[in-house]
C-alpha cells in the first residue's frame, strides 16, 4: 500500500467515524481481533505440534513398537524444529529504553507528581521512569511476549524538556501523556491508542530483523498492519485532542497552551541556536563538551518573548495537519483548548507590533511563553537537575567522542586536500569534479556563504551540473531563501538519484511555512521514484546464471573495498565481479559479485554461512552502483561458470 493509496483510506475511514462513531468503534475493535485471533491460532497450532509429536512417540514406545521407531523420531523432530521456529518467530522481545531508570528515593517530587496524575486521570501506573536526554515525553508499553504478555509501562521523561518548561507547563505534558491511558475521557480509546503502537513496533521489527519461520507472520502483517493501522489512525488522532483535555483538567487550557507553544519554540530554535553551533565546534575542539545538558539548561532558561521566538512559533502554527502523524498541528491543537491560533502577519515588521499581536491572537489571555522564573528541573529534581545533567553529558560526550574524532581526522583531510587544489589552480584548471569538491570541502572548514558562490560559478560555466543545482538549492532553503526550491527541481531533472534528498529539503521547507499543498507534489515524487527504486531492486535480484553480462566496471577502490569486505567475512578463495545492466537505471551499472569460498572442515556454522558472507560484503563494501552479492562453496556452482566466461572478471583469487 503506496502513501496516497493509504491516506485516502484514512478519510474514508474519518467519514464513517464522523457519520456513525459507535459503528466505527465497533469496527476497529473487529479488526484488531481479527490480528490477535491469527497469531493466537499460530499459538494454538504451535502447541498442537508439539503435543502431537510428544504423544505419538509415547503411544509407540507404550506400543513396543520399535520397528517404526526411526520414522516417528524424524517426524517428532520435525514437528520440534517448525514448533521452535514458529515459537522463535512470534516471541519478540522489544529493548528497553535507555536513560537513567529513577526511583522514588531520587526525585520525590517527581513521583508525587506521577502518582497524583495517575489518580486524578484515572490511569493505568506506569512501573519504571526513565530520565533521557530528550526534548519529549512520552509512556511506552512493552508486551513480555511481542502482543501477548503483562506489559510493562515506561514513562520517559526528558531533561531538556523539564530544563525549557516551567513546573506548570510541565505538569500538563506529564498528564498529556497520562492522558492517552486516562480512563476520564473514554478507555476505548486509550487501548486502541496502545494496541496501534504495539502493532507498529511489532512490525517494525519484523521489518528491520527477519526471522527464519517468520512468512506465515511476516505475510499476514504486511496485510494486516497498514490496514489496522489507519483504522486505529482516526482514533489515535481523537486521542491526542482527549490527552490535551485531560492535561487541561489538570492545569488548565491555559497553561496546556502555553506548554504546547513553549515545547514547539524550543525545539524549533534549539536546533538552529544550540545544535548546530554545538557541531560547529569540532572545527575548533579537541573532544566534544562534557557539559552539554548543563549549556542546554542556560540556554533554555535565556530563551524569551522574542522575535526569534514569535518567528518559531508563527512556523509552528503554519505546519498544518496531515496524514504523516497522528498528533495534530500546533495550530488545531490550540484552538481546540479555546484558543485563536492565528499566524503572525508579514507585514507587522517591528518586534513591538508583533509581540503585541502575539499577545492579541490567543485572547482573552496572551499565551506567548514569557522567560522561565524556575524550571521543571529545578522543581522536580533534587539539586536542580544538576547531577542528572552531569550524568547524561557525560553519557554524551563518551558516545560522541568516536564520531567527533573521526571528523576532526576529516577536517584535517580536508584541510590538506583543499590545499593540494588551490595550489594547482594557477597551473591548470581544474574539473568540474575537482571544483565541486573544493566547493564542497570550503562549506565543511569554513561557511557555506563562499561554497554558495563557487557553486553559482560552475553552473555559470556548466549548466548541467545536478551537484551544483542541488547544493545551492540546499545553502538557499537553508538560510530561508524560497528560490532553493527551483535549484532543486534542476537538480532533480538532470539526475533522479538526487530525488530522496532534494524531496526531503523541500518538504521540511514547504511544511514550515504552511505550503502542504506543495510539499504534498514533493511527496508523490519521492513515492514515485521509491517505486522504481523497488523495481530496480526486484530486477537486479532476479538475475541468474543464464542472464547476459558484460565485463566490470568497478573503479579499482570499489574492488578493493568489495575484496576487503569478503575477506572480513570469512575465507575466500576466488571472487568475480560481473556487469549486469538493469531496464529500470539503465545510467546505472549493476554489478553481481561472485564468491567462491575456501572449505574449511571444521568452521562454525555462523562463520561459514554463504549468506551471512554475501550479507557482510553487501553491508560494508563501498561501491556507488548497485549490486548483488552470491557465495557458495561448490566448484562446479553455475554462478561461478558464468563468471569465468566474462573477460576481466576475476578480482580476487587466493
Amino acid at each position: 500500500m503506496n502513501r496516497d493509496e493509504y491516506q485516502a483510506m484514512i478519510r474514508r475511514l474519518e467519514a464513517k467515524s464522523a457519520a456513525s462513531p459507535a459503528a466505527y468503534r465497533k469496527s476497529v475493535a473487529l479488526f484488531a481481533a481479527v490480528g490477535y485471533a491469527y497469531f493466537l491460532g499460530l499459538f494454538a497450532m504451535n502447541a498442537l505440534l508439539a503435543l502431537m509429536g510428544i504423544a505419538i512417540f509415547c503411544a509407540l514406545v507404550a506400543s513396543g513398537g520399535f520397528a517404526g521407531l526411526r520414522i516417528v523420531l524424524v517426524l517428532v523432530a520435525g514437528c520440534g524444529v517448525v514448533a521452535w521456529l514458529m515459537a522463535r518467530a512470534l516471541l519478540v522481545r522489544f529493548p528497553k529504553p535507555e536513560g537513567i531508570y529513577l526511583r522514588p528515593d531520587d526525585a520525590p517530587k517527581l513521583f508525587e507528581l506521577i502518582r497524583e496524575t495517575e489518580e486524578r486521570l484515572d490511569a493505568k501506573p506506569v512501573q519504571n521512569v526513565v530520565l533521557t536526554s530528550e526534548l519529549n515525553a512520552a509512556i511506552v508499553q512493552s508486551p513480555l511476549f511481542g502482543l501477548f504478555g503483562p506489559q510493562s509501562g515506561y514513562l520517559l521523561l526528558g531533561l531538556q524538556l523539564m530544563q525549557a518548561l516551567d513546573p506548570e507547563e510541565f505538569r500538563a505534558v506529564v498528564a498529556h501523556e497520562f492522558g492517552h491511558y486516562s480512563g476520564n475521557h473514554g478507555s476505548f480509546a486509550a487501548r486502541i491508542y496502545r494496541s496501534r503502537i504495539t502493532w507498529t513496533r511489532f512490525w517494525e521489527s519484523y521489518a528491520e530483523n527477519p526471522r527464519r519461520g517468520s512468512r506465515l507472520i511476516t505475510g499476514f502483517l504486511r496485510w494486516f498492519a497498514p490496514r489496522f493501522d489507519a483504522r486505529a489512525f482516526v482514533l489515535a488522532r481523537a486521542n491526542e485532542y482527549e490527552a490535551d483535555r485531560c492535561a487541561a483538567d489538570m492545569v488548565g487550557a491555559e497553561t496546556t497552551a502555553r506548554a504546547l507553544m513553549r515545547v514547539s519554540i524550543s525545539a524549533i530554535r534549539s536546533t538552529k541556536e544550540f545544535w548546530r553551533p554545538l557541531g560547529e565546534g569540532v572545527k575548533s575542539l579537541d573532544e566534544p563538551p562534557r557539559d552539554v545538558y548543563r549549556k542546554a539548561a542556560a540556554y533554555y532558561r535565556g530563551l524569551g518573548a522574542d522575535d526569534s521566538a514569535i518567528d518559531a512559533l508563527d512556523k509552528s502554527f503554519k505546519s498544518a495537519t496531515d496524514y504523516s502523524d497522528t498528533h495534530p498541528g500546533l495550530a488545531d491543537r490550540v484552538a481546540a483548548l479555546g484558543f485563536d491560533a492565528r499566524g503572525v502577519p508579514e507585514d507587522l515588521a517591528p518586534l513591538a507590533a508583533r509581540l503585541r499581536y502575539a499577545a492579541q491572537i490567543a485572547a482573552p489571555n496572551p499565551l506567548l511563553p514569557l522567560p522561565l522564573r524556575r524550571t521543571a528541573a529545578e522543581e522536580y529534581l533534587p539539586g536542580n537537575g544538576e547531577e542528572f545533567a552531569r550524568r547524561l553529558s557525560e553519557e554524551w560526550h563518551e558516545s560522541s567522542w568516536l564520531v567527533w574524532q573521526e571528523m576532526r581526522c576529516k577536517l584535517a583531510e580536508a584541510r590538506t586536500r583543499l590545499a593540494e587544489l588551490e595550489s594547482r589552480i594557477g597551473d591548470h584548471p581544474l574539473t568540474v569534479d575537482e571544483r565541486l569538491e573544493r566547493a564542497s570541502i570550503i562549506e565543511t572548514i569554513e561557511d557555506s556563504g563562499p561554497a554558495l558562490e563557487l557553486y553559482r560559478e560552475i553552473l555559470a560555466e556548466d549548466p548541467p551540473s545536478a551537484v551544483a543545482h542541488f547544493h545551492v538549492g540546499r545553502i538557499l532553503l537553508d538560510g530561508g531563501d524560497a528560490d532553493g526550491i527551483a535549484s532543486l527541481e534542476e537538480a532533480v531533472l538532470l539526475d533522479r538519484h538526487l530525488t530522496p534528498d532534494a524531496c526531503e529539503l523541500a518538504i521540511g521547507f514547504l511544511r514550515e511555512r504552511g505550503l502542504n499543498s506543495e510539499g504534498e507534489s514533493w511527496l508523490r515524487r519521492h513515492d514515485d521514484y521509491e517505486e522504481l527504486c523497488d523495481a530496480a531492486l526486484a530486477e537486479r535480484n532476479a538475475a541468474t546464471p543464464d542472464s547476459d553480462y558484460l565485463p566490470p566496471t568497478l573503479d579499482p577502490s570499489e574492488t578493493s573495498s568489495v575484496v576487503e569486505a569478503a575477506k572480513r567475512a570469512g575465507k575466500i578463495g576466488k571472487i568475480w565481479a560481473i556487469r549486469h545492466d538493469i531496464k529500470t537505471f539503465p545510467e546505472q551499472h549493476s554489478h553481481v559479485v561472485v564468491i567462491k569460498l575456501k572449505r574449511r572442515f571444521f568452521a562454525i556454522e555462523s562463520e561459514a554461512d554463504p549468506q551471512r558472507i554475501a550479507g557482510r560484503v553487501v553491508d560494508e563494501a563501498e561501491v556507488r552502483s548497485t549490486f548483488l552479492v552470491v557465495a557458495a562453496w561448490d566448484a562446479r556452482w553455475a554462478w561461478e561458470r558464468t563468471a569465468k566466461k566474462v573477460e576481466g572478471s576475476l578480482i580476487y583469487s587466493r
